[in-house]
């Protein structure tokens, strides 16, 4: 049982994320029978998460004795392979993903970014054709079509990137044949921007969603499939302090650890030689696997209400037992920080000149209750504690 029990560096993932990670692919189980009871299913497993929720899958059906009548596929896809085969066709609705996906960003900057899987191509060759004037627009609806529209009607086939664009298209529909009646794509989350570009390439199927947690960010322009999506595990617009499945969101990038191999790359193209064989997981994922394996029973309620409480008010020794310095942002390859050091957060002060740096930093981190404590220590810790007590029992 995971009530009264101690939880430290050694156990955690075994202990919380153990049963959190069983109570999903539970859930996703009954969700996929419940989908199959009156029409054709087919269910995708994106690369990379999606495999590992797949094996997850497999490891609770296994100890259960329990099957399922419905072709399970793994779809080798990413975010960015996915806006690339919109471009070529939906260059409007390509562009307002891109300005989600790449903020700020001139259109040569993405250039680079989206002709990673054309090895065949020098992209610098590429962009000496392309006026500057394009080159130097920030990405937009407008400018993506604007782009589109000169490689279109001035670039030979060979460099044309509207013609890749329409082939990576053409290959990922071959993924979703027409006599299915429902498909249902499985990922990790957060805001499905996958699932929400896969629904407007194929507009004539119907696509939902199943992620072990979702959130409608986009308060002022709401995600316009949020409908169709599903959060297993956490499905709310923020954090709620009432409602422990939120809990995640406060660090998604803890679960994003879990559920990425350690040796998979993120697709760029199609078509993609994925070796699900020889996938290799960091030791915190084998404890989950581990879990999968046992006896254990759990209250899954104190499992939400735990998880919560050590992401939202983490001791020193909670983010010594879930700290990932860095994660990879699978779009442009960025590295974004989960928590600043000491170190880096002078150096920061230094080059931005920040004022009042530690709220800057704060800002700027992606486990926010942790930064506090590790910029501001006791004071820090007794802020959580405070939004914690006050979100929860007084507001």
């Amino acid at each position: 049982m995971v009530k009264n029990s101690k939880i430290n560096s050694d156990n955690f993932y075994y202990k919380v994320i153990g049963p959190y990670m069983y109570e999903c692919s539970m859930r996703l189980y009954a969700l996929i029978q419940t989908l199959n009871e009156n029409k054709t299913l087919r269910v995708y497993f994106c690369t990379r998460a999606g495999i590992t929720l797949q094996h997850m899958l497999d490891m609770f059906m296994k100890k259960n004795n329990l099957v399922l009548n419905v072709e399970l596929v793994t779809l080798p896809v990413s975010r960015l392979s996915v806006f690339i085969a919109l471009i070529g066709d939906s260059p409007l609705y390509a562009g307002q993903q891109g300005s989600l996906l790449f903020p700020g960003k001139k259109i040569k900057q993405i250039i680079n970014y989206l002709h990673k899987g054309r090895e065949k191509i020098n992209v610098q060759d590429y962009i000496k054709l392309i006026p500057k004037s394009i080159l130097t627009m920030k990405i937009s609806p407008w400018s993506i079509r604007e782009w589109r529209n000169f490689d279109r009607d001035n670039i030979s086939n060979q460099m044309s990137f509207t013609k890749y664009s329409q082939q990576q298209k053409a290959l990922l529909s071959e993924y979703f044949p027409s006599d299915i009646d429902l498909h249902l794509i499985v990922d990790s989350g957060l805001y499905g921007s996958t699932i929400e570009m896969l629904s407007a390439i194929e507009s004539d199927k119907k696509i939902l969603g199943a992620m072990v947690y979702f959130s409608n960010y986009r308060y002022a322009n709401p995600v316009p499939h949020f409908d169709n999506c599903t959060g297993l595990m956490a499905f709310s617009g923020n954090v709620n302090f009432d409602i422990p499945h939120s809990s995640v969101l406060l660090h998604w990038h803890l679960i994003e650890n879990i559920l990425e191999p350690q040796n998979m790359s993120s697709i760029t193209s199609l078509p993609a030689n994925v070796n699900i064989q020889d996938i290799k997981y960091n030791s915190n994922t084998q404890q989950v696997f581990n879990y999968f394996n046992s006896d254990n029973n759990y209250d899954i309620k104190e499992v939400l209400y735990r998880l919560m409480k050590i992401l939202a008010i983490p001791t020193k020794e909670n983010i010594k037992q879930i700290y990932t310095s860095q994660v990879c942002n699978d779009v442009d390859g960025t590295l974004l920080n989960v928590i600043l050091s000491q170190e880096l957060q002078k150096k920061v002060k230094a080059r931005d000149k920040l004022s009042h740096y530690r709220v800057g930093i704060i800002n700027r981190s992606l486990w926010k209750p942790a930064q506090r404590v590790i910029s501001y220590g006791i004071w820090g810790y007794m802020f959580n504690l405070f939004t914690w007590y006050y979100k929860r029992y007084i507001k």
